[in-house]
């Protein structure tokens, strides 16, 4: 729930989210979560698109207009979730 609106998150998205919770305040690097989350350690191909498209889906859903934002995008490395001074 975040501002009186309940949120439904797919099971992925919960288990991101509960990774960007435990590590706030860091940068989580996409290698962290394909570690960690998507629990693939020996890839051909990376993952970065499909970990892109799960952040941009989650934070559709977390960061809706009219609260501040919590993920935020650290170009080139991967995301952190804190919330921002305004």
């Amino acid at each position: 729930m975040r501002s009186g609106q309940e949120i439904r998150l797919t099971p992925r998205e919960v288990d991101v989210l509960e990774y960007l919770m435990r590590n706030q305040g860091q940068t989580v690097t996409r290698e962290m979560l394909e570690r960690d989350v998507w629990k693939q350690v020996h890839r051909m191909t990376s993952l970065d698109n499909v970990i892109d498209v799960q952040m941009m889906r989650l934070r559709k859903k977390v960061d809706f207009p009219g609260v501040d934002r919590l993920i935020h995008t650290q170009r080139g490395i991967g995301y952190k979730m804190e919330r921002l001074a305004p």
